[in-house]
């Protein structure tokens, strides 16, 4: 009997030679050759509808625009990662709330400038070498050199041997990386928050604060004129990892995108694995020589099919 195929058997009592209690071998067979069927029937049609509901989905990907990316996962009970295991999906931003940055900005203007500060201070140590210089602040050596072999040899030696090395502008690029999960739709305990401005309230939701830290933080990179861009993630499932697009790279930090920000909500599971590593494709063609994603998270990856030990064990190594 085929694992996982259950069969009510009916008991029968009888006279007469040649029956006895129970079902007929010959019965049972066929009552397990029909349920085998039954089965396979169920399961062409389950596939059938699973190869509709693709085609439906990636026509609706088509019309919208979305693209489909697919990615690696690891999976600790294999001790391996499992090839194109994820299907992550872009998305934009329909909902708006024009009022939640201005709000947050005149609530929180002291710590948008210390944020400023902390960031001015990640300024890397990158000049530009300027040589040929007549005057500078240090011998070019090289030069130095072969205006001696010149001089020497009754030629007339260059006086541009000196060199300068000045600061270059800031060199960054940067990724906000939003969690929109649905435990982010909870409130916060305010616990460890003495050193903000505004700390959060009870009654303030994790998904509220996320925003908050983001206009923040957005608010001083865009005065320190450095790259950044804004997305959110989510999902169901690995075929369903949602990525949001809040600002690109190339956008602005106009007020259609502070309407984005405003607009963000709790949506479903944390596929967090996809989505860290399809922002870390979009940075890596970034010409900026330094680059970094800012992961805003509770703190608990979960989606339906990890199980009760699967985040804690797998998530260091998907977001490899």
């Amino acid at each position: 009997m085929e694992k996982g195929l259950e069969i009510d058997l009916e008991i029968y009592e009888g006279e007469g030679e040649g029956f006895s209690q129970g079902l007929l071998a010959t019965d049972l067979s066929d009552l397990i050759k029909k349920a085998v069927r039954r089965e396979k029937a169920m399961e062409k049609t389950r596939d059938s509808l699973k190869s509709e509901l693709n085609s439906l989905l990636s026509e609706i990907a088509a019309e919208t625009g979305e693209k489909a990316f697919y990615y690696n996962e690891w999976d600790y009970l294999i001790n391996d990662y499992r090839v194109k295991w994820c299907r992550l999906r872009e998305k934009g931003i329909h909902d708006e709330d024009p009022h939640f940055v201005p709000n947050t900005l005149e609530a929180n203007a002291d710590l948008v400038k210390e944020v400023r500060k902390q960031f001015q201070m990640l300024k890397p140590e990158r000049f530009k070498r300027i040589p040929h210089l007549e005057r500078g602040e240090e011998i070019d050596l090289n030069e130095a050199i072969e205006a001696a072999v010149d001089r020497r040899a009754g030629k007339s030696p260059s006086e541009k041997i000196y060199v300068e090395r000045n600061r270059k502008d800031r060199d960054f690029s940067t990724l906000f990386l939003v969690d929109l999960s649905a435990s982010t739709d909870e409130k916060a305990n305010g616990k460890g928050k003495k050193e903000f401005t505004n700390p959060p309230s009870c009654d303030q939701k994790v998904i509220d604060i996320e925003k908050e830290a983001l206009v923040v933080m957005a608010e001083a990179l865009d005065e320190l004129g450095d790259e950044y861009a804004i997305f959110g993630f989510s999902g169901y499932g690995r075929k369903e990892v949602d990525f949001f697009a809040v600002k690109e790279f190339q956008e602005e930090y106009a007020e259609e995108v502070k309407g984005r920000i405003g607009g963000l909500k709790a949506q479903r599971s944390t596929r967090m694995g996809a989505a860290v590593r399809h922002a870390a494709a979009k940075l890596t063609g970034r010409e900026q020589k330094v680059k970094n994603i800012i992961l805003i998270s509770d703190g608990y990856p979960q989606d339906f099919d990890y199980g009760r030990i699967g985040p804690q064990k797998n998530t260091p190594c998907r977001t490899r």
